[in-house]
């Protein structure tokens, strides 16, 4: 009822997930994506819904390495991404499969390279990739590491991230060279882009800001 009327929504939600494309993907501008384990896709009061039971809770070890869910593997009959043996669409299966397959992928990239930002908005034009953000500052593998030891460090460079993100360091806007990957040219904006709000016409670049403002970019 309050996602109807819209009476307890904010002007800038932290966290906005429908499960129509039955992922947990964030809508809002601050990407906070999540990763489901187990639930099966069903019909919501709003929308799709995730709907977890007993019957396909995610089993701990029922994943291949290869991201290949075989059966519905686990003891209880579901896969730790999988979905549960008995009532499962496929396409769901597939779905929250495939990201144990990211790391034994059968698709060999030409490249790949870090980037020092969170990608917000991204423009093709030519042999360039245009990407802008705000700084990531953090080795995520590193800090859950921390995290996990109880480092008292690690929730200042934490607090650190979060003040990127909220727009209190520049965000960075880069080309990058399609052939090789290589960042060819880098801008400090002054501020962070809105969320999917760049575009390209006539040679130039433009590109819209969280407070406010459209820049141009030209040769």
């Amino acid at each position: 009822e309050s996602y109807k009327n819209a009476s307890e929504l904010g002007n800038d939600p932290r966290l906005v997930i429908t499960f129509d494309d039955g992922t947990a993907r964030d809508f809002s501008t601050y990407r906070n994506n999540g990763t489901l384990e187990g639930g099966v896709v069903v019909e919501g009061k709003i929308g799709k819904a995730i709907q977890f039971t007993a019957k396909n809770a995610a089993a701990r070890n029922g994943v291949a390495k290869n991201g290949v869910v075989k059966n519905g593997a686990g003891k209880n009959g579901a896969g730790k991404n999988g979905a549960a043996k008995n009532g499962a669409a496929a396409n769901t299966a597939n779905n929250l499969a495939g990201a144990a397959k990211q790391n034994n992928s059968l698709v060999t990239p030409k490249w790949a390279n870090d980037v020092p930002i969170y990608v917000r908005a991204m423009v093709l034009a030519g042999n360039r990739l245009f990407i802008a953000g705000p700084l990531d500052m953090i080795d995520e593998e590193e800090t859950f590491k921390k995290l996990s030891e109880k480092d008292a460090e690690v929730q200042t460079l934490l607090a650190t991230q979060d003040d990127a993100l909220e727009g209190k360091f520049s965000g960075l806007l880069l080309a990058v060279n399609c052939d090789s990957g290589k960042v060819e040219h880098q801008i400090e904006l002054g501020t962070l882009p809105a969320w999917d709000g760049m575009s390209g016409a006539n040679g130039k670049l433009f590109l819209s800001t969280t407070d406010g403002r459209l820049m141009c970019f030209g040769k």
